[in-house]
């Protein structure tokens, strides 16, 4: 993957993800977990819903639905989804992306 985190990110805690082409690093909090991903084009996460959910587009372009709404991200913009809100997600390009999940409980480390 070209897009690169810092060494200050990289060395948080891996999640462990059931799919190919992505990685995350774990900040744990007592009621929210933020990750930070470096996913490659093409990561699709299927349809699903959990907590809320913030995030913001580092690099690349990510597109997600968000209650049957499609909108493409690029570098800066924000998304936000609602707790229990059905939603899915492909990474158009390689790209870095940060997103705050509410509980504790959403990933665990590998």
């Amino acid at each position: 993957m070209p897009l690169e985190l810092p060494p200050l990110l990289t060395g948080l805690p891996m999640i462990d993800l059931p799919m190919e082409g992505i990685e995350g690093h774990l900040l744990q909090s007592d009621n929210v977990q933020g990750v930070f991903f470096r996913a490659k084009a093409g990561v699709f996460f299927p349809e699903h819903r959990h907590e809320v959910q913030w995030g913001v587009i580092l690099e690349g372009e990510f597109e997600i639905t968000i209650d049957g709404m499609t909108t493409r991200y690029g570098k800066g913009d924000t998304y936000f989804i609602p707790e229990g809100v059905l939603h899915s997600g492909r990474y158009r390009t390689d790209a870095l992306s940060f997103d705050v999940f509410g509980g504790r409980d959403k990933f665990r480390k590998k």
